[in-house]
C-alpha cells in the first residue's frame, strides 16, 4: 500500500559521536506512562501473544527499545477509563462525582489501590520483568474530591467558575495519601523513585482531574507536610520533585526553591514541554547546580497523528523505519539538552499502534473505554 508520506524525502543520516572523555549530566532513563487507558487496552484488547510482542518492543533490551522510566498517575488522569482516586466517597464514573458536604476520610480508612490491581499494576510488573532497572515515579492529577474546594476531582469548578484548590485542613491527609500510595505500590514489589505534589499545578482543567496549587503553597506543603511524613514512615528514598509544569513556568520552580527549608529537601524540578523553551532548564541548573531536572511529560500532538496515520497506511518495513527514526530524533534532542530523563506521555499508545499494524490488525483498536 502506498504511504501517505511518499512525498517526503529521506533525510541524510545523522551521526552521533560519543566522546567518553567528556562527562555531563547523568541520564536516569527514557520512558513513558502505563496510564489507566493504556493498561486497560493492554489487558482487555490484546491477545497474550500481542501483549508479549508489545512489551518486548517497549521494554526488552534484546528485542525492543528498553524503556527505563515510568511516570504513573496516582488515580485517574486525562488518559483514563473513568474518574477515580484511591479514597472515593462517592460513585465515580466517566463524570466526576461530588462528595457531599461534611463527608471526609481524614484517617484514610477507605484507602485502597484495588482499581490499580485489576490491570495497571500487572502491566507495570510485566514491564519490570523485562527491564528490572525501570524507575517508577508517581504523580496525582487530583486528590480525592473531598479534600478540595469543589469536593470534586475536576480541576475547574464549572458551577462557581473558579479553579479548585486543596483545602488547608486536608494538607496532612493529602501527604498521607501520597505516603500510603508509595507504601501500597512498594508492597506490590514496585519501588517508587519519586513523587510530585500535583500534575500541572497551574492548569486545573475542568474535563479531567486537576487542581490549582500556588508555588508558595507547594513549598509550604512540601516542607511542613509531605517531607515530614516521608521521614516519619522511612520513605525518604523516594525523591520529591517540584513544579511539574511547563518550561515557561521556571518562575514557579524559583518560588519553591526560594523557601530554604523546602529547597533542602527536594531533589529538583519536573518539567513539561508544551510551552516555553528548553533552555529554561539550563538556566535553572546554572542557578541551582545541586538540583536535578527531569522532563516528565511530553506529547507531539500533530506529529503523533501523522505517525499514527503512517502506522495504519504504511507497509511493515517502512513502519519500523519510521518508528525508529522518530525515536532517534527524540534521543538526539534529549542528549543535546540538560534532561535527566524524558517521558512521552502517549508513547505507549504510539507503539501499541505500531505493534497492532505489525500483527496485521488493520482496524485500529480503541485505546480505552473513555479516551
Amino acid at each position: 500500500m502506498a504511504s501517505v508520506y511518499a512525498e517526503e524525502k529521506e533525510a541524510a543520516p545523522t551521526s552521533i559521536v560519543v566522546d567518553k572523555t567528556k562527562r555531563y549530566q547523568t541520564i536516569d532513563g527514557f520512558g513513558a506512562s502505563i496510564t489507566d487507558g493504556a493498561a486497560w487496552l493492554f489487558s482487555e484488547k490484546l491477545t497474550d501473544q500481542q501483549l508479549n510482542d508489545t512489551f518486548d518492543m517497549l521494554f526488552s533490551r534484546e528485542k525492543g527499545i528498553a524503556l527505563s522510566f515510568l511516570r504513573q498517575p496516582i488515580g485517574s488522569s486525562d488518559l483514563s477509563t473513568k474518574f477515580f482516586s484511591y479514597d472515593d466517597l462517592c460513585n465515580q464514573t466517566t463524570v466526576s462525582c461530588t462528595t457531599p458536604e461534611g463527608v471526609d476520610d481524614k484517617d484514610l480508612k477507605r484507602f485502597t489501590i484495588a482499581h490499580d490491581r485489576q490491570y495497571i499494576i500487572p502491566m507495570v510488573k510485566k514491564a519490570m520483568s523485562l527491564n528490572p532497572d525501570i524507575k517508577v515515579m508517581m504523580t496525582p492529577w487530583s486528590p480525592p474530591g473531598w479534600m478540595k474546594s469543589n469536593r470534586n476531582m475536576a480541576g475547574f469548578d464549572n458551577v462557581n467558575k473558579n479553579e479548585t484548590i486543596l483545602l488547608p485542613e486536608y494538607y496532612d491527609a493529602h501527604a498521607n495519601y501520597l505516603r500510603k500510595t508509595i507504601e501500597a505500590y512498594q508492597a506490590e514489589g514496585i519501588p517508587i523513585y519519586a513523587v510530585t505534589m500535583q500534575n500541572e499545578p497551574m492548569w486545573p482543567e475542568g474535563s479531567y482531574g486537576g487542581m490549582h496549587v500556588d508555588s508558595k503553597d507547594q513549598a509550604l506543603y512540601i516542607k511542613k507536610f509531605l517531607y515530614p511524613t516521608l521521614v516519619k514512615f522511612n520513605l525518604t528514598a523516594t525523591k520529591i520533585m517540584v513544579n511539574d509544569y511547563n518550561w515557561d513556568f521556571a518562575w514557579y520552580t524559583e518560588d519553591v526553591y526560594a523557601d530554604k527549608e523546602t529547597y533542602n529537601v527536594v531533589a529538583g524540578t519536573s518539567w513539561h514541554h508544551y510551552s516555553g523553551v528548553p533552555t529554561a532548564m539550563s538556566d535553572i541548573k546554572t542557578k541551582y547546580p545541586d538540583k536535578d531536572n527531569w522532563v516528565t511529560e511530553a506529547s507531539s500532538f500533530k506529529k503523533d497523528l501523522k505517525i499514527i496515520k503512517f502506522m495504519i497506511l504504511s507497509d511493515k518495513a517502512l513502519l519500523l523505519k519510521k518508528v525508529i527514526k522518530n525515536l532517534q530524533k527524540v534521543l538526539q534532542e534529549v542528549f543535546l539538552k540538560k534532561y535527566t530523563y524524558y517521558v512521552d506521555k502517549i508513547l505507549l499508545k504510539k507503539y501499541v499502534a505500531a505493534v497492532n499494524d505489525l500483527l496485521g490488525l488493520r482496524k485500529p483498536l480503541n485505546y480505552s473505554k473513555g479516551d
